[in-house]
């Protein structure tokens, strides 16, 4: 689509408002999935300046998808750790070498850099992104399919037109948000942070390329990322607020930047917070200050209009989270997008969106203003405290490993969601089950122990004749779900053959038929199953039943991956009812 065919009662499937990351991923990831979308944007072009200067291993799990991880990987600079600092003596080391991923790293890359990457992926597989075309009006009335959108072409024309669903990435001050009459509510955070893009010299003194450094101090924090380009950092720190907690010549509600500091006071506020007197800008810093707000809207979802991203909820960029949190926004909605417009799935699913991401979101905001107001308490704080810190924290290996995890968003899981199911036998039953085709309590006990529906399944190694360092993730590039039956390690005859079974039913049973691939998982030393029972399906031979313990099954069981890398339905014994049950509230047929 063009400009030129946006007239007056045009038709479109998804319109997503916002031409920034998420709103280009999602595009893209709709159009891997078989759905058109128009974006629109009302900037003619690109911002310069990016927000966000990082990419998190979920996020380059999620680029995988659509097969541009690498691209955007060779566009950035890996980073190994965050320091913790005071005074230059380090408190701690959050690693991310033992991340469970494929990327056990933190990417350096500006917003601006991913954008280019997506926008050149649409570009060519033509799928249109609209500039110069702001949202003018919104309205849909309930139990009426659809949104009724006004839009202003460049020139000034305004058309109207109808659109099944309306994705709002738009931003903090989201004009899809106001429109739909979707609250944002929350608190401005009394915290005034300077972001800036600068060259430095150490003067002789060491500054780390490989990693970042977070830089605590009696008046205040300072963040250091190495960029892409040998020498340039960018910078994130705190400044002092006015003592009213706003400034004279600002409106309170505002969240639109401040100008920089002059260049002096900004370099002095560096040495100092870094203990680094002979560090110097070798450039003229490009940034701005902001002041900082938590908010979150009550509902991510109103009708066919949905919010992602900063329209939905804003944090200050201490923790990396804003491009971060709306790409996985994205990915965690566009799947369930894709089938219900391609009739795949029943519309009440896309409810899940708000319960899954509310949850997570909210939580993570009340970590970071708990983090934040952490930050007014350094004032004062004794040296000798800094100096306790620095010989009791390295020694806390497991809280340095979660807080990778918490930082990646490794960790994050929908347990409590009403679209993922949890099914296993009770104990008594699996108690009077000893036997090669029975699950037993030692089983029992390591189904319980492993990983439960709504989590994020690890990048394990897929076994079987497929390509060296090919993982679960690869699975999911085809956009459907993934069952994995497992016969188990004790699995005899009859065991392997009812597993083979419930693998064939989920392929011509249903519901979920063509849109759920299943694997028959089995060791490799089981014995044969009939032709019959396995042609046309992936058979696969689990080596010493690895893939199989890592996930929890010591005897038959049964699990599904969805596309988005989170397991929807985890059961022990493998058997069809429940899993038939599972996939009938999300498939149509």
């Amino acid at each position: 689509m063009r400009l030129d065919d946006l007239k007056e009662g045009s038709e479109l499937g998804v319109l997503i408002v916002g031409a920034d990351a998420p709103g280009l991923f999602a595009a893209a990831y709709l159009a891997h999935l078989g759905v058109g979308s128009v974006v629109i944007d009302p900037e003619y072009q690109p911002a310069i300046f990016s927000h966000a200067t990082v990419l998190q291993a979920r996020s380059l799990e999620i680029l995988r998808l659509i097969g541009l991880d690498q691209q955007v990987i060779s566009r950035g600079r890996m980073l190994g750790e965050l320091e913790i600092l005071h005074q230059t003596k380090s408190l701690a080391r959050l690693q991310f070498s033992a991340l469970p991923s494929p990327y056990p790293f933190v990417l350096s890359i500006p917003q601006a850099s991913v954008e280019e990457v997506l926008q050149n992926h649409l570009d060519n597989q033509g799928i249109p992104v609209l500039r110069g075309v702001r949202l003018t009006s919104l309205t849909q009335q309930e139990g009426s399919p659809g949104v009724r959108v006004g839009l202003s072409l460049p020139g000034g024309k305004v058309v109207n037109i109808h659109a099944r669903q309306v994705i709002g990435c738009d931003g903090s001050a989201s004009k899809v948000r106001m429109l739909a009459g979707i609250p944002f509510p929350g608190t401005e955070i009394p915290l005034r942070l300077a972001s800036l893009d600068v060259a430095l010299d150490g003067g002789g003194g060491f500054i780390p390329q490989d990693r970042q450094q977070l830089h605590l101090h009696e008046d205040g924090w300072l963040l250091v990322n190495p960029l892409p380009c040998q020498g340039m950092f960018r910078l994130v720190l705190e400044r002092a607020v006015p003592a009213s907690g706003h400034d004279s010549t600002r409106p309170v509600a505002s969240r639109k930047p401040f100008p920089l500091c002059p260049v002096e006071e900004l370099e002095q506020l560096v040495q100092k917070r870094t203990g680094s007197p002979a560090l110097r800008f070798t450039s003229i810093p490009v940034g701005r200050e902001i002041v900082c707000h938590s908010r979150i809207t009550p509902s991510f979802r109103k009708g066919h209009v949905f919010l992602a991203g900063d329209a939905a909820h804003i944090h200050t960029p201490l923790a990396g989270m804003g491009m971060n949190l709306a790409l996985v926004d994205m990915a965690n909605l566009a799947w369930k997008l894709a089938l219900v417009e391609k009739g795949h799935a029943w519309p009440k699913i896309l409810d899940s969106y708000h319960a899954e991401r509310h949850p997570v979101v909210r939580d993570l905001a009340k970590r970071l203003v708990d983090l934040e107001s952490f930050s007014p308490s350094l004032k004062g704080l004794a040296r000798s405290l800094c100096d306790g810190l620095q010989r009791f924290l390295p020694n806390l290996q497991a809280i340095e490993e979660q807080g990778a995890l918490q930082f990646s968003r490794l960790h994050v899981d929908y347990r409590e969601s009403p679209l993922v199911r949890e099914s296993q036998e009770s104990l008594l039953e699996a108690l009077f089950s000893q036997g090669p085709g029975g699950v037993g309590l030692k089983a029992w006990r390591a189904f319980r122990k492993g990983l439960h529906a709504g989590e994020r399944i690890p990048a394990l190694p897929w076994p079987g004749d497929s390509p060296s360092g090919r993982t679960l993730l690869d699975l999911l590039v085809d956009g459907k779900h993934h069952a994995l039956a497992f016969a188990g390690p004790r699995a005899d005859q009859s065991t392997l053959e009812n597993t083979a079974q419930l693998a064939r039913a989920i392929q011509t049973r249903g519901p979920g038929i063509g849109q759920v691939v299943p694997h028959l998982v089995v060791g490799s030393q089981s014995p044969e199953i009939p032709q019959a029972l396995t042609e046309g399906l992936d058979l696969v031979r689990d080596q010493n039943h690895q893939l199989a313990a890592d996930l929890g099954f010591q005897s038959s069981g049964i699990c599904v991956i969805r596309p988005d890398g989170h397991l929807g339905f985890h059961g022990q014994p493998a058997e069809f009812d429940s899993l038939q049950e599972w996939l009938a509230s999300i498939f149509t047929q």
